[in-house]
């Protein structure tokens, strides 16, 4: 988009991107779900567990996963929205209401968008967001390979632009997840169905002309199914979930010969795990948590304890420390995400005709974790008093504030 026309938006729809601009916003977490088939957002006081706005329409055809990140001075929800035509949404989050950029949705290089990631790159701290498609909206292990698409998002903060800079195969079938380690600008990719984890590296594109391209620079062998994927940049590991293989695998950072392979395997007593967040929780403890979607459970693992097993070259490591019931029998769980300032859990139950939120307590003591269902919010088109249900839901990421 040219210069001007880039600056005549960001003059007509500034005051709806000012910071602070209207009434100040709720100073609680907030716990934001998407509404998959029924295309909305669902926004919910992490404290209160009740909805602070009616649930709200996507412009975009299906959101899907979801990711908060701040860009500059703005706190921006993204999501990818799985359809025939994928795209990123961008929503913001610093005003009364959470509200879609007038600009968004912004097409993906191509149909099918699910995962999402986001994060500053190198000295500059340029701000990226990448998909993955799957090429297909729906479809099974026959279909050709996926693309990562990788957005520019320098002006998503003044002028609520991105610009999609790359499109890549993901050298296999059916990507998931994707994470970002920002500072050396590898961008990981699950592909589920070749049970792989394939990393490609950012880089200036050396033209005459700022801009960026996107390489692949390595892959490693995963676990049967893999999922959700992690990049824990205290620790320089990267974590991917195996929904076949009741299992996450651990990485080294980086994935050229020597981290080809996992440093070590964490087996799980819940069945399927999906989707995974990090949890810092205020007593210390560093937590992955895993949604386990064939058997209505939540995994809490240990990541200082997989610190010890790999220093002790443990192939093998028994760091889950809970499996917790998600409250909701047949809800397979989907999405997952942590509020620290609660020490609660969020899960959505993707339920086909009536998806819930499962809300989960986590108690800690004396270096050991437990945890209670404690409440189940129903997700309705109209809100939590209609009697409307959605028809399905996929994914909760926590705004912590």
């Amino acid at each position: 988009m040219p210069f001007r026309i880039v600056a005549l938006v960001a003059a007509l729809i500034g005051s709806a991107l000012a910071p602070g601009s209207g009434t100040a916003a709720p100073a609680g977490s907030q716990v934001l779900v998407s509404s998959t088939l029924n295309g909305t957002l669902h926004v919910i006081d992490a404290s209160a567990l009740t909805e602070t706005q009616p649930p709200l329409p996507v412009k975009g055809t299906s959101p899907v996963r979801l990711w908060v990140e701040r860009f500059g001075s703005r706190t921006l929800l993204l999501s990818a929205n799985h359809g025939i035509q994928g795209s990123l949404g961008v929503y913001d989050l610093d005003g009364p209401l959470v509200t879609e950029l007038p600009l968004s949705p912004f097409p993906s290089g191509g149909p099918g968008s699910v995962g999402i990631a986001a994060g500053t790159f190198g000295a500059g701290g340029t701000p990226m967001i990448f998909l993955t498609d799957t090429v297909q909206a729906l479809g099974g292990c026959g279909l050709p390979q996926g693309t990562v698409s990788a957005f520019d998002a320098s002006l998503l903060a003044t002028a609520g632009v991105a610009t999609r800079f790359a499109t890549v195969s993901t050298q296999g079938t059916i990507p998931y997840a994707v994470a970002f380690d920002g500072e050396r600008g590898d961008v990981l990719v699950s592909n589920t169905c070749d049970d792989t984890l394939v990393q490609f590296t950012v880089a200036a594109s050396g033209g005459p002309l700022p801009g960026y391209g996107m390489t692949p620079t390595g892959v490693a062998t995963t676990g049967a199914g893999p999922d959700a994927v992690l990049y824990d940049a205290g620790a320089s590991r990267t974590y991917v979930t195996n929904i076949g293989g009741d299992s996450v695998s651990v990485f080294a950072r980086g994935l050229g010969p020597v981290a080809a392979t996992a440093q070590t395997t964490v087996p799980l007593s819940g069945a399927g795990p999906i989707d995974a967040t990090l949890a810092d929780s205020t007593s210390g403890a560093r937590w992955m948590i895993t949604s386990n979607g064939e058997d209505d459970t939540v995994s809490v693992i240990d990541r200082t304890a997989i610190g010890a097993c790999i220093a002790a070259g443990m192939a093998v490591c028994p760091a889950e420390a809970a499996r917790i019931f998600a409250g909701v029998d047949g809800g397979a769980p989907e999405g997952v995400a942590y509020d620290p300032a609660t020490n609660r859990v969020f899960v959505v139950n993707k339920t086909i005709g009536s998806p819930a939120l499962s809300v989960i307590q986590l108690s800690e003591s004396g270096g050991t974790v437990s945890g209670s269902h404690i409440a189940t919010i129903p997700l309705r088109v109209l809100g939590e008093a209609a009697p409307v249900p959605d028809l399905i839901a996929f994914d909760v990421v926590v705004r912590t504030r």
